[in-house]
């Protein structure tokens, strides 16, 4: 598809076709998951079995407009599944970065992308395998040196299903922030795919937001690869408010020394909503570091888990790993999981990992009300604690000011 939503002949629309049906035959292959699968067992996967069948909807360049994050001008948006250049700022791309429709870059990087997800696809799960057949594509963004001003990815569910990959690739001893917004403004299902290069001495920051007025009838996967290179560093934050469905997965390689990764995130859930994270990361080679911060809070009948994995090859000795999810019960109806995992099978290496699920402190409670806080307030102040951990550390102030108003607001005041 072109920016506009209208078909074009890729350059390399031969192996793009062949990468399409090899995903559907895979999504064939493996069939909808069902809670026999290991790494699907605390999902409620219902869902699955029904797509919303909305009918997408036109958007004025006003209603996108209402939905941009104050103070970063470079904005790239994405529209079920459709990267629309038309609709994104291309004027105020930061010097040192280059943006493309994916299907029209150069037949070779075309090509060598394509090989790279076929030699893939044998792991990929169904929601992956949805990020290539129900889209059209995606962008690419490149960085070289260091990028001045932030990106904002801005990605619209308006109905029906979409998909899309965005392909981020920086050069040696570039650095760069993102903000990556997903965002549903009727029922949906979205399969966004982020693949990411790192060259070494690179550094990318990212905070992503998951939110919208139809997200809770909406399903949402967002699905994380990166190859981390010698002495890069990659900080990916998200905030979200959960849908019928959502799921994160992250697949992360710790490729050479030097090299580190620090994945945080926090799900606000009410209602009947999901989150679900699933986080594997490798460390291939010694003295590489890895951190994980996942905290849930839940209410409601909400559903939560969190399935992370850390990995330490035999031999990455000098390696260092923290793993840790924190989970939040608001009410006797919400249920969470928890399956943190380490696979060590170097000798010399700092490890380890841990995880809570409990309900607010009484002794706390009391204590708040005792200060003059109503019982309201004083369950507000203490679940807003809780979750502020993980937004203050999303790098762009429009973030966690969206983050605090939408995903912690809703926690009450």
């Amino acid at each position: 598809m072109s920016s506009q939503g209208t078909p074009v002949q890729s350059r390399w629309g031969d192996a793009w076709s062949l990468v399409r049906a090899r995903a559907a035959a895979r999504a064939q292959e493996v069939g909808l998951p069902t809670n026999a699968a290991e790494s699907w067992r605390y999902v409620r996967v219902a869902p699955l079995a029904k797509p919303p069948a909305t009918t997408p909807r036109p958007l004025t360049m006003t209603g996108i407009d209402a939905l941009r994050l104050p103070g970063i001008a470079a904005v790239l948006v994405v529209i079920d599944g459709v990267y629309r250049a038309d609709l994104s700022n291309l004027g105020a791309i930061p010097r040192g970065v280059r943006v493309d429709d994916l299907l029209a870059i150069p037949d070779s990087e075309g090509r060598a992308l394509c090989d790279r997800w076929l030699r893939g696809m044998d792991g990929c799960d169904i929601t992956a395998c949805w990020s290539f057949t129900d889209g059209s594509g995606g962008l690419r963004i490149r960085a070289q040196g260091a990028v001045e001003q932030p990106l904002h990815i801005l990605s619209i569910a308006t109905g029906g299903v979409g998909g899309a990959r965005v392909v981020i690739e920086l050069a040696r001893g570039a650095t760069m922030d993102l903000a990556l917004s997903h965002i549903a403004l009727a029922p949906s299902r979205s399969s966004i795919g982020v693949d990411i290069e790192l060259g070494d001495g690179a550094s990318l920051s990212a905070d992503e937001l998951q939110g919208g007025e139809a997200c809770a009838a909406s399903q949402l996967f967002s699905g994380l690869t990166a190859a981390i290179a010698r002495d890069a560093r990659m900080s990916w934050t998200t905030a979200a408010r959960g849908a019928d469905l959502a799921r994160f997965t992250a697949d992360a390689a710790l490729i050479a020394a030097g090299s580190a990764i620090a994945l945080n995130s926090v799900s606000v859930l009410d209602g009947a909503r999901q989150s679900h994270n699933h986080a594997r990361v490798s460390h291939r080679v010694g003295m590489t570091t890895s951190q994980q911060v996942f905290k849930n809070i839940a209410g409601g009948t909400a559903v939560a888990s969190f399935d992370g994995l850390v990995t330490i090859a035999k031999g990455a000795d000098g390696s260092q790993a923290s793993q840790r999810n924190n989970n939040l019960l608001l009410s006797p109806t919400a249920r969470i999981d928890t399956r943190p995992q380490l696979d060590i099978l170097a000798d010399d290496v700092k490890a380890g990992h841990g995880a809570t699920i409990g309900q607010l402190d009484p002794e706390e409670l009391f204590y708040l009300q005792t200060r003059g806080l109503d019982a309201a307030l004083a369950r507000a102040v203490l679940t807003r604690g809780f979750a502020a951990e993980v937004v203050d550390l999303m790098r762009l102030p429009a973030c966690r000011e969206l983050a605090q108003a939408e995903v912690l607001g809703s926690l009450g005041r």
